[in-house]
């Protein structure tokens, strides 16, 4: 009995010591294989709509940006008229929901 009870032990001390040692492998930081890149994060790709001629555009009183021109300009016609960021938002939503309405819903 004291056999089966040492042998038991030492199988649950074999499979802890094999776990722990899988998580410490596991959690390494860093992947030796890339290469280290200067720190920059990668630009988006093509499909998304990125372009290289892209500049950071600054407003002194508002501005509305979505994925259709149609809806943008929605936007900027209800803040032009006085309308909150709310009412912009919910009239660019609007326009989404018909110009796009497979990709849009609130």
């Amino acid at each position: 009995m004291t056999i089966t009870l040492c042998a038991k032990k030492n199988n649950l001390y074999v499979i802890g010591l094999s776990a722990l040692a899988l998580l410490i492998g596991g959690c390494r930081s860093e992947n030796p294989g890339l290469e280290k890149t200067s720190g920059l994060p990668p630009a988006p790709e093509i499909a998304s709509g990125y372009r290289n001629d892209m500049v950071p555009v600054h407003a002194a009183r508002h501005m509305a940006a979505a994925a259709n021109p149609l809806a943008t300009a929605a936007g900027q016609q209800m803040l032009r008229k006085g309308g909150s960021a709310i009412d912009a938002a919910i009239a660019m939503q609007a326009v989404l929901t018909l110009v796009e309405p497979q990709a849009s819903g609130i």
